[in-house]
């Protein structure tokens, strides 16, 4: 309409860190940005003093006056506006996205995939086909088409949208039949590679027998000839071992006796070959093959390569060695298993020998990595029987590498696991904690605390790197260097909590420092030395007592200037923990106000193998007088905020595993013990291999890998193993879970039975389930009704 301006849907930058000077007539959006957290916020509030009026208090009259009438015709402002907020954190080597409530949103797993590979095709298949065969199960981002080989028939990459698009594309076009040809599909898991350490596996070591020649020395005499062949038999010349052999003559041979000698280079020089020999007559014979055409033929049996690289020619080597890296790791077994063993004639019938090099490989930055050099020589050297492990701190120009590469390599990937986990303990650091209790503190997302990071990381005998998301840090170096960096850390923290000072804030007094409040408190004191907290309803100042005392006047004289809060005299201002009027008072979303203490007590408390989303437990009145709970999700920020990092892995791991044991038929944990690694269940045959333990997974038997067998062979094995185990079961009347199918044994009690694994509730005599919300009544109205009693 004519007269009235329409705000644009950008947020103001300023608002969210109580910044905004322009208040209610600002043109951008007022939505608070996400809080800064804060370990060690507990115990440091201060009590708000009274104050008498200051000279800034007629300023802020006059202020509060222009606004009020103004501020009571608008609805108050939220707490916080961010509930739909959502952070992503690594649990367990997967991503995963928490939202409101510490909710789940999305788990990736290590073996999720929005690409498959598509095998076995049609020697005449074009894109166009490819493209037409893919997109019914989703939207298709490219199509690559690989060259087959005279091995190999061709095969395709596609990539979907979404990953369950992808799980779609394999499960249908697995096996089936196209153009005559049985397709084979499965997902493409190099895709999703990633994590502190990248495990790689598409690499292949393949030797043959190098190029060699035979040379025949002539002497004068069958005796001579035969001794010289039993000494020259074995003896070592350029470096490898040659043989020797007297050559039976013809029967009228009078003369110039031989001996055969074999394992020579193909650029044996002739001189030092006659003085080896003692004789002055040797004939050379011709190389067995060219090495050029032999390595040319040796690629082009592979197939298609990210790459090819040779070992130079070297004396000493009998074997030319050379290194393939395939597009998978299950193009890469392939390799080995069709290949390892085979003779072939354009090598003189020398057998191809491949072995699949697995390697994991970690980027670290040039001072973390000096810092933690003669550890790694020490881990490399105690473990150089099992693994290779290199670094990589110079480039090829010769300069210093940043970041510098770490590998470790391995044909066994068994081996590689353990030395990976070592490795890799060795890597992280130590995390720095006090009392049990990872520290942070606010401070160190600040430029002042990232500048005091750099200086004291200037030390090359250690390094502290900060991690803004975990909220924790981690320090590389010797031990007693670690110590020297602890203590000029916690020397810093006990500085700045010395200056720091919280005064927590009545909902008007936030109002009026949004409003305009603030910026005349900055002009008291500087700018970086004040921050308000929209979550918490904090003011923040650092400084001496002088400033602090500033401040705390002009707060209490916007508070003495302003009527008592309307908050104060609704039911909606009683604490729904302890039933008493909030102190230190922080709204949700939904209008309803917790003690902050008391908030932090029901965050924490949710912690547990039963955890079942953050939701306001506040009852309101419904239809018909009866009070519910409210149940609205707390809003991430505000779990974040009253919880340190500690806490708030606890929680989200309890969320995390809560989610996944509720969820049998779509989450399953890698077999191996004490692995936390996740995986969905996949097809028949297909092996999965874990990032952390390394060990291969069959995906559909949810067991190691049954290497030889089928799953259903597998099936059939184990069920002739488990007689004596399933006897056991019907003796003692123990029974699956319906939901999870843990084993359950009641020892007494009711006939309402809860799975400790995924918190189903049960009844015991029919095994029917029941929801969380029945559990008070729907269950036990069930068993009397269909049972005849509870017991």
């Amino acid at each position: 309409m004519a007269g009235h301006s329409v705000k644009p849907s950008l947020p103001c930058k300023f608002f969210g860190r109580g910044e905004c000077m322009r208040g209610a007539g600002c043109q951008f959006l007022h939505i608070p940005e996400e809080p800064s957290p804060s370990l060690l916020q507990s115990g440091l509030h201060s009590d708000l003093q009274g104050a008498d009026t200051s000279l800034l208090a007629t300023n802020l009259s006059a202020t509060v006056q222009q606004e009020d009438e103004a501020l009571d015709q608008q609805p108050e402002p939220d707490t916080i506006n961010s509930e739909s907020a959502v952070t992503e954190r690594l649990i367990f080597n997967r991503k995963v996205q928490f939202g409101p409530g510490a909710s789940i949103g999305k788990i990736t797993t290590p073996f999720d995939s929005h690409r498959i590979v598509l095998s076995n095709l049609p020697r005449n298949v074009t894109q166009k086909e490819l493209i037409s065969l893919a997109e019914p199960f989703g939207a298709v981002s490219f199509v690559v088409l690989e060259k087959p080989t005279m091995l190999v028939p061709p095969s395709a990459r596609i990539e979907y949208a979404e990953c369950f698009e992808a799980v779609r594309a394999v499960s249908d076009l697995d096996n089936k039949v196209f153009q005559s040809t049985k397709l084979a599909a499965r997902l493409d898991l190099r895709a999703v590679e990633s994590g502190v350490g990248l495990l790689l596996s598409r690499k292949v070591k393949i030797s043959w027998y190098a190029p060699s020649i035979i040379a025949w020395a002539h002497y004068p005499t069958t005796s001579s000839a035969m001794a010289h062949a039993t000494k020259l038999n074995g003896r070592a010349f350029d470096g490898r071992n040659i043989s020797a052999s007297f050559q039976t003559p013809s029967p009228r041979q009078t003369k110039s006796f031989s001996v055969e000698i074999k394992g020579l280079h193909v650029d044996v020089e002739l001189f030092h070959l006659k003085r080896l020999c003692g004789s002055s007559s040797v004939t050379l014979g011709s190389p067995s093959y060219n090495r050029e055409e032999g390595i040319k033929n040796v690629r082009l049996l592979l197939g298609t390569l990210d790459s090819f690289d040779v070992l130079p020619a070297d004396k000493t080597k009998t074997k030319v060695t050379a290194f393939a890296q395939f597009s998978s790791a299950e193009s890469a077994a392939a390799a080995v298993k069709n290949l390892h063993g085979v003779h072939q004639l354009f090598v003189k019938n020398s057998p191809l020998w491949l072995e699949q090099v697995h390697s994991v490989k970690y980027n670290l930055p040039a001072q973390q990595f000096a810092t933690l050099k003669a550890e790694v020589d020490r881990f490399r050297n105690a473990h150089q029987n099992e693994c290779k492990i290199r670094y990589y701190d110079w480039d090829e120009n010769g300069s210093p590498a940043d970041p510098v590469c770490v590998r470790i390599y391995s044909p066994d990937p068994q081996a590689l696991g353990h030395t990976k986990i070592g490795l890799e303990a060795l890597l992280q650091g130590e995390l720095l904690v006090s009392h049990d209790r990872v520290v942070w503190d606010e401070y160190f997302e600040s430029f002042e605390g990232e500048g005091f990071l750099q200086t004291i990381n200037k030390d090359s005998r250690f390094f502290v790197k900060v991690d803004t998301r975990a909220r924790n840090l981690r320090i590389f170096g010797p031990e007693l260097d670690r110590a020297k960096a602890k203590d000029l850390i916690f020397h810093q923290l006990d500085d700045i909590l010395l200056k720091r000072h919280i005064i927590p804030l009545e909902r008007e007094v936030l109002r009026t420092l949004l409003t305009g409040g603030l910026d005349a408190l900055q002009e008291l004191v500087d700018a970086e030395n004040i921050s308000l907290d929209v979550v918490a309803r904090t003011l923040t100042i650092r400084g001496n007592t002088d400033e602090v005392d500033v401040v705390r006047r002009a707060v209490g004289a916007m508070q003495t200037s302003l009527p008592l809060s309307r908050l104060l005299h609704n039911d909606e201002a009683v604490c729904p923990v302890c039933f008493c009027e909030a102190s230190d008072p922080i709204g949700l979303t939904c209008g309803h106000v917790y003690c902050t203490p008391c908030l932090q007590h029901f965050l924490r408390s949710a912690v547990g193998p039963n955890f079942n989303g953050l939701r306001c437990v506040a009852e309101g009145l419904k239809a018909g007088s009866q009070k519910v709970a409210c149940s609205k999700d707390i809003p991430y920020p505000i779990i974040r905020r009253l919880l340190s990092s500690t806490d708030e892995n606890l929680l989200l791991e309890a969320s995390f595993l809560t989610h996944i044991h509720s969820r049998p038929k779509e989450f399953h944990f890698c077999p191996t013990p004490d692995c936390k690694v996740v995986y969905r269940p996949t097809g028949e045959g297909t092996a999965l291999r874990c990032s952390a333990c390394l060990n291969r997974i069959c995906g559909a038997c949810h067991v190691e890998f049954h290497e030889g067998l089928t799953c259903a062979e597998h099936r059939d094995n184990l069920e002739g193993g488990n007689d004596a185990f399933r006897q056991w079961k019907e003796a003692n009347g123990v029974k699956p879970c319906p939901k999870c199918r843990a084993d359950l044994e009641k020892a007494g009690g009711c006939n309402h039975m809860t799975c400790i694994r995924c918190g189903t509730h049960i009844c015991w005599v029919c095994m029917d389930t029941f929801s969380d919300e029945d559990s008070g009544g729907g269950i036990y109205q069930h068993l009397r009704q269909k049972h005849g009693g509870i017991i």
